[in-house]
């Protein structure tokens, strides 16, 4: 993942730490958080 960062950085001449707190936001949008007691609750 670090390595397709900084090849996506390097092409789009944007900051790496730019391009990953992009990639952090996207990635806390596809998977959320988990919560165990939630987990627990609904599955047990």
């Amino acid at each position: 993942m670090l390595d397709a960062i900084e090849a996506q950085a390097t092409a789009e001449h944007v900051p790496r730490d730019v391009l990953q707190s992009r990639v952090h936001a996207y990635a806390s949008e596809i998977v959320p958080a988990f919560n165990v007691f939630i987990y627990f609750r609904i599955g047990y």
